[in-house]
């Protein structure tokens, strides 16, 4: 069951998090202060939030990825 909640949470896609960074790395880079814990937390925060997506998707659209050749395999759809 674990392993399905880790996939369900699709953590490939964490990587779009990065985006978060872009900001402080600017005002870093102007020599500006930054606070590299709230920068962290940001990033965890919106993985979070897209993984909760993902998850809502999955349950709103559970019957038809279940008849999807590739899609019914998901944690969800199975």
């Amino acid at each position: 069951m674990l392993v399905d909640l880790i996939k369900l949470a699709r953590p490939k896609q964490w990587s779009k998090s990065v985006f978060v960074l872009i900001g402080p790395l600017y005002g870093f880079a102007a020599g500006q202060p930054v606070d590299w814990r709230s920068v962290a937390f940001a990033v965890l925060a919106f993985a979070l939030a897209s993984s909760g997506c993902y998850m809502l998707k999955a349950i709103r659209d559970a019957d038809a990825d279940a008849a999807h050749p590739r899609k019914k395999h998901r944690p969800i759809a199975s």
